[in-house]
């Protein structure tokens, strides 16, 4: 893995050397702060009717963690199945595109450096997005005491998704060499295993227990509830491994070829 940071480097100056990274975060953040000003609207509408009733409503409707924390969380992660297709479109498909990955192949570098390189620096353009959400925590805590366990396994969880988005989006930009295609591509399967849990519904059947745990949304659901539970790690990290794979896989057929 000698030649992984250099990969890394390259992949972070493509991105903000050019308006990529500094758009995205920037829709990203537009976003998610008209979803977090709802969000306080909603609580304090909340709190507002709880007082109104003399204390006679849930006083549960009042926790942060459930009551704003865990919609905020919620909300950002749809917004991250929307946003991520625009950072993971040009990855392979421009370099495909432009004929630069055939010279990439007489290069010392192993597919697998590749890979992860390109793969960590879309990370990393993502865990910045998601830091600039800080504030909102910021915002919140001046006015009531943060739960930071919900706060630690909301960012976990983010991170995990985002983790496991980029390896999608990298596979699907790989089979291509159109970034419109691969963005289209990628938002498509995304969506897929996004609505697979829907079509599951509440039925106790096998096969509706087998599209539930394919969701990728629904292994979510309980880091935003401050819940971390190894099974939600071991699918979005087995997840993440497989399109990795897959994407090694490709560009091993695409060097032979070549």
């Amino acid at each position: 893995m000698k030649n992984l940071t250099p990969v890394y480097l390259k992949e972070m100056r493509s991105y903000f050397s050019s308006p990529i990274a500094y758009l995205a975060i920037t829709m990203f953040l537009l976003i998610a702060s008209i979803f977090f000003i709802l969000i306080v609207k909603q609580y304090s509408a909340v709190s507002f009717e709880v007082i109104r009733s003399n204390f006679q409503l849930k006083i549960d409707q009042l926790n942060i963690g459930e009551g704003m924390l865990a919609h905020l969380y919620s909300n950002i992660a749809v917004i991250v199945l929307f946003m991520m297709p625009a950072l993971t479109m040009k990855s392979f498909s421009d370099e495909k595109k432009t004929g630069t990955i055939e010279l990439m192949f007489t290069y010392p570098i192993k597919d697998s450096e590749l890979v992860w390189g390109k793969q960590l620096a879309i990370f990393t353009v993502y865990a910045v997005m998601i830091a600039c959400t800080l504030p909102y925590e910021l915002i919140i805590l001046y006015f009531k005491p943060l739960p930071l366990g919900i706060v630690f396994s909301g960012y976990l969880g983010l991170l995990l998704l985002g983790f496991a988005f980029i390896s999608l989006g990298l596979f699907v930009s790989s089979l291509t060499e159109n970034q419109i295609i691969a963005a289209v591509g990628t938002f498509g399967a995304l969506m897929m295993f996004w609505v697979i849990g829907l079509v599951a519904g509440d039925s106790t059947m096998p096969i509706a227990e087998i599209l539930r745990y394919l969701s990728i949304f629904s292994h979510f659901e309980s880091f935003a509830m401050g819940v971390i539970d190894t099974r939600d790690i071991v699918y979005y990290l087995s997840f993440s491994l497989l399109f990795i794979f897959g994407t090694l896989r490709v560009l091993e057929s695409r060097r032979y070829r070549a």
